[in-house]
């Protein structure tokens, strides 16, 4: 069984605090990679405006045409 021992006067522990040079593959590992064309096509409120429209349309289409009913409970 582990026990720690305590601090003696003027002792500071930090645990799992490390300090060192950071290089440069270290920091770009962080960094997010460039967004694909797609991802940057769903970022953009036009496409959503365009996506919207279209999926209303065809919900009134599938009513017009039957193939979704509405329905009064009761």
């Amino acid at each position: 069984m582990f026990v720690p021992s305590r601090p003696k006067a003027g002792e500071v522990i930090m645990a799992g605090l490390s300090a060192g040079i950071v290089t440069e593959a270290e920091v770009n590992t962080g960094m997010p990679g460039t967004p694909s064309r797609f991802s940057g096509l769903l970022a953009n409120p036009a496409t959503w405006s365009y996506i919207w429209a279209i999926a209303a349309f065809l919900y009134l289409v599938a009513i017009y045409m039957g193939t979704l009913v509405i329905r009064k409970k009761g």
